[in-house]
């Protein structure tokens, strides 16, 4: 089948490669106007101001080129007073950069994806008045701010707790895409746009879709929620939610609340499939609520320090997932790699210490041993 090109907009769409280009035009205007601005490092404002309105028409259609357009900007503002445009403008060491990476072809060329981008890993991050904390997989970190940051806003806390994060976990995400979920949305929507030299070429960030990190999707919630009722989802998204009423990290037109650890959990029956970094102070919370019942979507893993106190919780036997080769990450469409070592089960908790059975007690010694 050949692939089928469009042109619509001002770009050109190959939908067999799901992918939108810049028409040829307009990648030879900005290149014979680069060109002639790389001849000589004083230039008219008037070449400036056209070479700044022709780079925003490219700015969809090529990867960080909104942030390639900052030192330009910063540069121009810092040397004109908006009046005379026969003046000639320096450009400084700090736009050489930029300028060669705008006057690389292949790199106007590359095009962009119609679809989002599959994530390698999910990051999420935070930030308060006193520091911040990033979560990358199995993976956390924690830091507190400098007497200069503290001054600065909350929005300016959750750019640099982004930043803290991606310099962590450096050696997992270069050259890698993160997902990277923010309760901020300040600070999601600057750096989407590229408006942050917090992101970089080996460090693609985009706000994924579901804040909950869920590895899967499969049929089994519908009838687990049969077989134990439940009447709040407490980690979900308007994407992956198994209840009308649910909790969500973020703002969210359908959530009932945000943040299901900062709301009481007395007197309920949840269900809660929560990033299994989470699982310790999920556990904290139900051990401390009142009148609970709870149905736990988390892994079989009895070498983790939560695994006892998850125990003495129990009330029924779990009942195993089975490992099914097409399950799928909630709306990234990607199939898990490594299911052997998830082993997800689902578990009734309550916040009661029940009398475990000698029978449960035996199956339970039974799935230790295997």
């Amino acid at each position: 089948m050949l692939a089928q090109v469009r042109t619509y907009l001002g770009m050109m769409i190959q939908t067999r490669l799901s992918r939108a280009f810049q028409t040829e035009e307009l990648i030879l205007a900005i290149l014979s106007q680069l060109e002639a601005f790389l001849s000589n490092r004083a230039q008219p404002v008037s070449l400036w101001k056209s070479l700044l309105c022709c780079m925003p028409s490219l700015s969809l259609l090529v990867p960080g080129s909104r942030l390639r357009m900052c030192s330009l900007q910063v540069c121009l503002r810092n040397c004109w007073d908006f009046g005379e445009e026969n003046v000639f403008i320096v450009w400084d060491d700090s736009c050489l950069k930029d300028l060669q990476s705008w006057s690389e072809e292949h790199h106007l060329t590359i095009g962009v994806r119609l679809d989002s981008p599959l994530p390698d890993f999910h990051l999420y991050t935070d930030a308060s008045d006193r520091g911040w904390g990033p979560t990358l997989e199995e993976s956390q970190a924690q830091g507190l701010w400098r007497d200069l940051d503290q001054e600065e806003s909350i929005n300016f806390g959750e750019l640099r707790a982004v930043e803290e994060a991606l310099s962590c976990f450096s050696d997992q995400v270069n050259n890698n895409t993160v997902a990277l979920f923010c309760d901020n949305v300040m600070a999601v929507s600057y750096l989407k746009k590229g408006g942050n030299k917090i992101a970089s070429n080996k460090r693609r960030c985009t706000k994924g879709s579901s804040l909950v990190r869920e590895p899967q999707s499969f049929s089994h919630p519908a009838i687990l929620l049969k077989r134990w009722p439940a009447t709040v989802d407490l980690f979900a998204t308007r994407f992956n939610f198994r209840l009308p009423v649910y909790f969500s990290p973020l703002v969210g037109p359908m959530s009932c609340r945000m943040d299901a650890m900062l709301h009481s959990w007395d007197n309920m029956q949840v269900y809660a499939f929560p990033p299994f970094g989470l699982i310790q102070e999920v556990l904290s919370k139900l051990r401390n609520s009142i009148n609970t019942q709870m149905t736990l979507i988390c892994p079989f893993w009895p070498q983790r320090p939560w695994f006892p106190d998850f125990l003495d919780r129990l009330t029924e036997v779990p009942v195993f997932l089975p490992e099914r080769k097409n399950l799928k990450q909630p709306h990234f469409h990607y199939f898990h790699r490594n299911l052997r070592m998830l082993k997800l089960a689902a578990w009734i908790l309550s916040s009661k210490q029940p009398d475990i059975q000698d029978s449960l007690r035996q199956l339970l010694d039974n799935c230790l041993s295997v």
